[in-house]
């Protein structure tokens, strides 16, 4: 695999995977020991099925098994379709993408439309900004733990708190979701299923 080999695959991908688009997978085998398996990338080209897995193998820097017709993903413990699709977006998109707010919808497996930036980083900020919020109202944030409340008294003061910061996160929202913000991790640019 040469470096050339690589940059046309990711050309190539980079016309198949736009930013948000999903990586369909399919298993093709597993090795008896259940460390190896082969896996199928299947993306819609002029409104049928394509096999892509030779040029998604060049892109990430993995072997294609020729006997089963799969990219070659090693190890256990994880799904591995998401770990190859992870390891694609990585290598369309190397330095991140800028935030592309609601626009990205998705329709779960349950029928409810779900319409997001596919970057992790908006499931992080809440743990961020919690903690920002602690940190800005310790007065707040410790008023459960005041000795002369009683058990209902601390409970309340708890929810009042949690009430607050949820009110001061979704005030950041706007922010969190511009399209001006830029992602470093360019993984989950792109969403996985399997076939």
């Amino acid at each position: 695999m040469g470096a050339t080999d690589r940059e046309r695959a990711v050309e190539y991908l980079r016309g198949l995977y736009p930013l948000g688009a999903t990586v369909t997978t399919a298993l093709h085998h597993v090795s008896r020991s259940g460390m190896t398996r082969s896996i199928a990338v299947i993306a819609v080209v002029d409104g049928g099925p394509v096999d892509v897995s030779w040029a998604v193998a060049h892109a990430v820097g993995r072997r294609l098994d020729p006997e089963h017709g799969g990219v070659k993903v090693g190890g256990i413990g994880m799904d591995m379709g998401f770990h190859l699709a992870y390891s694609l977006a990585r290598a369309l998109y190397p330095d991140g993408h800028h935030c592309t707010g609601h626009e990205v919808s998705e329709v779960r497996r349950n029928g409810r439309t779900v319409t997001r930036c596919p970057s992790n980083d908006h499931v992080n900020d809440w743990t961020m900004l919690a903690a920002q919020y602690g940190h800005d109202h310790p007065d707040e944030r410790d008023a459960e733990w005041d000795p002369g409340l009683t058990a209902p008294e601390a409970r309340a003061a708890r929810l009042a708190f949690c009430a607050a910061r949820a009110e001061w996160i979704a005030a950041q929202r706007p922010r969190l979701w511009s399209r001006r913000r830029h992602h470093s991790d360019g993984g989950y640019a792109l969403k996985h299923r399997w076939l």
